[in-house]
């Protein structure tokens, strides 16, 4: 079973994703997370966020986070 996200945990998520950008990227949260961050929350079974621009290369150093300690949605966004 998969840890719950607390926001110490989100911020590591934050860290890794700046770390591998090597562009300027945008990176929203929602849902639930926004919540864990303003500490309204304790913690959320899953981190919602969305990238403007979308960059794959990004989550290829953040993979082991996200994928050990807990799953990352995206959002879609459609013109």
């Amino acid at each position: 079973m998969r840890r719950l996200a607390d926001a110490d945990l989100i911020r590591a998520f934050m860290d890794a994703v700046g770390r591998a950008a090597d562009k300027q990227i945008r990176l929203y949260f929602t849902g639930e997370a926004t919540a864990v961050l303003s500490g309204w929350r304790s913690s959320t079974i899953d981190v919602d966020i969305l990238m403007i621009p979308e960059d794959d290369q990004v989550f290829r150093p953040a993979r082991p986070i996200s994928s050990r300690r807990f799953p990352v949605g995206r959002i879609a966004v459609r013109p």
